[in-house]
């Protein structure tokens, strides 16, 4: 009878960490696709600044009476 349960509250106990194991691996995964997410808004806002420049060098070329080239 005793052999039984510490049977079961070995079983508990590896159930249990597997439980803390996969809600960590879960939290890690969201920080994962957060920071990935994060690094794809801030390339997309780069790449729009860099246009911005580029859109106003051009206007301010083009009052100056310069095309680009």
């Amino acid at each position: 009878m005793i052999t039984a349960l510490l049977v079961l509250l070995g079983l508990l106990v590896v159930a249990l960490v597997c439980l803390w194991l996969a809600a960590r691996h879960e939290e890690r995964e969201r920080q994962r696709r957060e920071l990935h997410r994060r690094l794809i808004v801030q390339a997309a806002e780069q790449r729009m600044q860099a246009i911005d420049r580029a859109a106003l060098s051009a206007m301010f070329d083009a009052v100056r009476g310069r095309w680009p080239s």
